[in-house]
């Protein structure tokens, strides 16, 4: 799609051999670096996390199916998929980019 400048799938959370927690990448496009992709896997694949705690702990029979963050210059999507007991199977995360006159 137009705007998108990039995507990934990202799994289970690990710990690489420095004790540095990190979520394992199993793809992502081409266009976003692997250093970047490891970033928003990172950053978003928690924050996802939270906002699904925070959404069972006022419903806990609600699930969270898309967290979305748009910001000046680009929007960010996370689809999280979670196993039945309640812990993350893997996270899709989109990024778009944003034109300056794009509407709300």
């Amino acid at each position: 799609k137009e705007g998108v400048t990039g995507f990934l799938i990202c799994g289970t959370e690990t710990t690489d051999e420095d004790g540095e927690k990190h979520y394992e990448i199993h793809r992502s496009g081409a266009s976003m670096p692997k250093d970047i992709a490891q970033q928003y896997a990172d950053k978003f694949c928690k924050l996802t996390i939270l906002a699904n705690e925070i959404t069972r702990d006022l419903d806990p029979k609600n699930e969270l199916l898309v967290f979305r963050v748009k910001a000046n210059k680009q929007e960010i999507l996370v689809a999280p998929k979670y196993e039945p007991d309640g812990t993350p199977k893997f996270h899709i995360v989109a990024v778009q980019s944003l034109n300056s006159g794009s509407a709300m």
